[in-house]
């Protein structure tokens, strides 16, 4: 699509004309100039040249993602979407591939915004986001310049306590609307909490409720009051499978039966009632990872394919798998790596 004639555009014939004289030739050709040399060249108007920016642009973008349709255009405004999953599923791969996104000018289907990123394990990867960009988008992060921007345009903020966590969210709106931030990202919101709070001790269960609360009304807020997505990255956890009889039971020989387990988003049935949107990731096998919309409040619940590439997380064609019944069945097979003998665990959707 980059290729793309200007002759197709459907543009002015002079303005065609002056951009072929100055071998512009393509789309890519016109997105690697400025407004100013493009005024030069054409003889137009600023209006007029970043109309034709944006036609360019717009024709150079790929079709919308079959998972961005499912969400009826991406991640909704003004609410808090978790993405939660196993260690190395890609959660992290996801929210740095946000960023460029977020980056991104209008023209390419970006919000040309900038980005907090809050990294509470120290997971994030300046180097990353410049591969993801560069590879995803190679014919407008071609120069120094413009990578620079990009990282320019992403702020790192990393905090090691949920009292500085709070203290943080509390405190952004000024740098929000200072920096033109339309995307916050918070991975993850369970490290902290599970490191703090033990739930074996007395009383600690009451007190994470009451700070995972208060970031919840707090990332609310903000998503709220400037009408921007807010991510949350969650780890899992392994629960007792609920049931009528006895946790320990016996088969038909007599012999003792383990309770039965599955895995879930870490952080308990509460903090699942604050999240908007939730988004699964698990395991297919080796090589492929598997998203899935378990909660939303717009979109029919839905899964699709994809792989980590030098470009970040790649859908994987014609892999979309629309739920009819219009929710999850309460256990699926969501596939969850094991370190002990490769084992998999079924994951519980809530």
């Amino acid at each position: 699509m980059a290729n793309k004639r200007v002759k197709r555009l459907k543009l002015d014939a002079a303005i065609v004309k002056r951009l072929e004289n100055k071998n512009i030739i393509t789309c890519k050709d016109i997105l690697t100039k400025s407004s100013l040399e493009l005024m030069k060249i054409t003889g137009v108007s600023c209006k007029k040249i970043n109309a034709v920016i944006s036609l360019a642009g717009r024709s150079c973008c790929p079709q919308a993602q079959s998972l961005d349709r499912v969400l009826h255009g991406g991640l909704p405004m003004s609410s808090l979407t978790e993405i939660a999953g196993p260690p190395g599923c890609g959660k992290t791969q996801t929210s740095i591939l946000l960023c460029v996104m977020a980056a991104l000018p209008i023209s390419l289907g970006g919000l040309d915004s900038s980005v907090i990123y809050i990294d509470t394990e120290s997971a994030f990867s300046a180097q990353r986001l410049v591969e993801v960009a560069q590879c995803r988008f190679p014919s407008y992060f071609n120069s120094d310049e413009r990578l620079v921007n990009l990282t320019n345009k992403v702020t790192i903020h990393n905090v090691t306590t949920c009292s500085d966590l709070l203290y943080r969210l509390q405190n952004l709106e000024e740098e929000m609307i200072r920096k033109n931030v339309k995307l916050i990202v918070v991975d993850s919101i369970a490290s902290l909490i599970r490191k703090e709070y033990d739930n074996s001790v007395s009383g600690n269960l009451i007190l994470r409720s009451n700070i995972l609360s208060k970031q919840a009304t707090q990332l609310k807020y903000l998503a709220e009051s400037f009408n921007i997505p807010v991510v949350i990255t969650n780890q899992i956890t392994t629960r007792l499978k609920s049931s009528k009889h006895d946790e320990k039971t016996t088969n038909s020989y007599g012999d003792d039966i383990e309770p039965e387990t599955f895995v879930t988003a870490a952080l308990g049935d509460s903090w699942t009632h604050s999240v908007n949107t939730r988004l699964l990731i698990q395991y297919v096998d080796g090589q492929y990872r598997q998203i899935i919309i378990a909660k939303s409040p717009i979109a029919q619940c839905a899964a699709v394919n994809f792989l980590i590439e030098d470009k970040g997380p790649v859908e994987v064609e014609e892999s979309l798998v629309l739920y009819n019944t219009g929710s999850m069945p309460l256990v699926a097979a969501i596939q969850v790596q094991s370190d002990v003998m490769g084992q998999q665990i079924p994951y519980q959707l809530h």
